[in-house]
């Protein structure tokens, strides 16, 4: 019965000492991590809240970036256009000056030849402001004709921009001459404006001149009487540039409804930036970015100071680009303060999701401490009470004369 007892009270010994020892080894290898998630047995739960929280905080970084990004974009444009608005100024100064009834020619001259200097910096700008080698301020309007390669039956036309349908109408909207349709005032699509055009063709319609080149990285959507047709080189579509050319059966014919729906897109189109932590297309911010700001776009291309006269049509003609240069600062200053408050609100975001991940991964290096001397202490108690169970089992078998003393 003794020996039972002792037995008994060692293998409890025993169970202590290996619980003790795992508690001990969990305790060391989080004060050598400073984590007490180590593995998902630490914590199933826990590890899979944290590692939800840890790819939030990266897509959080990222979006950080790409609004510091948008930053730098508007800084850059405004900045160039910080040096135009000056030198609009010095053309508005230099076209007053030269409506002085006193001056010669020749002074006029000289006046002028400083007002033309002032254009071509003003055009060198624009030419040369590139953000990643992506033009910011020399992106100029899309071609407003299609041509349809054979006149579209009359009252058949359609056209879409981003959604808003367009009227035939001279003024905003469009107007049909032949086989051309020229856009007009509203009708004239922008940079990454969604198109959808459709017409009945009169006769066989091989090419279409688009008049503004689709994105290519955007499906360019073609159908012909509702069927979807696809791009190739023998029975599809093809396309160059602003060109689509038709092939082999799939080229329109008289009494053929053709509908076309893409993207205006080319070299130049908005910069799109992706400021969520999760890609949706909502939390998408397109900058405003794709201008023309050269001297033809600001309609100063034929001003000219030689006459007193011309100088007051220059004078009117810079005012007016004055305007539109401040208007385009106040809107790339407003884009700059909704990416600034968003900055904000990313970095605030980051740091709750941050706290709150380190408060399910981080050891409490005190608590862990201490219970590294705890599990020591029991540990070492465990291996006593084994010794001395073991001690007294042999004590017992040499009273009894089981072994010898």
């Amino acid at each position: 019965m003794i020996s039972m007892i002792n037995n008994l009270w060692a293998n409890n010994a025993h169970r202590l000492m290996n619980k003790h020892s795992d508690l001990l080894g969990t305790a060391m290898e989080r004060i050598a991590s400073t984590k007490k998630l180590n593995s998902a047995a630490d914590n199933p739960a826990g590890i899979g809240i944290y590692q939800r929280m840890q790819a939030r905080l990266g897509g959080i970084t990222s979006a950080i970036g790409n609004a510091q990004g948008g930053v730098s974009i508007l800084q850059t444009a405004n900045t160039a256009l910080d040096s135009i608005y000056n030198l609009l100024n010095d053309a508005l100064q230099l076209s007053i000056d030269s409506q002085d009834a006193t001056l010669q020619p020749a002074q006029r001259a000289a006046l002028d030849t400083d007002f033309q200097s002032k254009m071509s910096s003003i055009n060198d700008l624009a030419n040369t402001t590139r953000y990643n080698s992506i033009s910011l301020l020399n992106v100029a309007a899309p071609p407003d004709i299609f041509d349809l390669g054979a006149a579209a039956q009359a009252g058949s036309v359609t056209l879409s921009i981003d959604g808003v349908a367009q009227n035939e109408d001279p003024a905003n909207g469009f107007s049909i001459s032949g086989d051309q349709i020229t856009l007009n005032g509203t009708g004239v699509p922008g940079y990454w404006d969604e198109v959808q055009f459709g017409f009945t063709a009169s006769a066989a319609t091989p090419t279409i001149e688009l008049g503004a080149q689709p994105n290519a990285a955007r499906n360019l959507d073609v159908r012909i009487n509702g069927a979807l047709v696809s791009q190739s080189s023998t029975d599809g579509w093809q396309l160059s540039n602003s060109t689509l050319t038709f092939n082999g059966t799939a080229v329109p014919q008289a009494g053929d409804d053709v509908s076309l729906s893409y993207r205006v897109g080319g070299s130049h189109f908005p910069i799109s930036l992706q400021l969520g932590a999760q890609g949706y297309s909502s939390e998408r911010m397109e900058l405003p970015v794709a201008a023309d700001v050269r001297s033809s776009a600001l309609n100063l291309d034929t001003s000219d100071i030689t006459t007193v006269a011309n100088a007051e049509s220059a004078e009117t003609a810079v005012e007016n680009a004055i305007d539109t240069i401040i208007n385009m600062q106040a809107t790339l200053g407003q884009y700059e303060d909704s990416l600034t408050n968003r900055i904000t609100n990313l970095q605030k975001e980051a740091e709750n999701v941050t706290d709150s991940a380190s408060r399910l991964s981080d050891a409490d290096m005190a608590q862990e401490i201490t219970n590294q001397a705890l599990y020591e202490a029991m540990t070492q108690a465990s291996a006593s009470a084994i010794y001395t169970a073991n001690s007294l089992h042999g004590n017992l078998l040499q009273i009894l004369g089981i072994i010898p003393g």
